[in-house]
């Protein structure tokens, strides 16, 4: 789901949801945020993301946050 909030900030969220249809594999959630902010030749874009479960392990989890600055001259 993403909203334009105005012609310069955007906001963003995803989740993702994989099921086990048999025993041995195990089900994984991931869920994510974004919010991008430009002005001109500037623009600043925050993510973060949070991933729990994966194919090898039920207490797996992670959590990654990134920013970025662009500027164009």
């Amino acid at each position: 789901m993403s909203f334009s909030v105005n012609d310069d900030l955007s906001i963003s969220y995803a989740r993702h949801e994989t099921e086990s249809s048999t025993a041995t594999t195990l089900d994984s959630t991931a869920d994510g945020i974004s919010i991008a902010y430009s002005m001109g030749g500037a623009s600043v874009k925050i993510q973060n993301n949070e991933t729990s479960g994966s194919s090898t392990s039920s207490t797996y989890a992670e959590d990654r946050t990134e920013v970025n600055l662009s500027l164009a001259f």
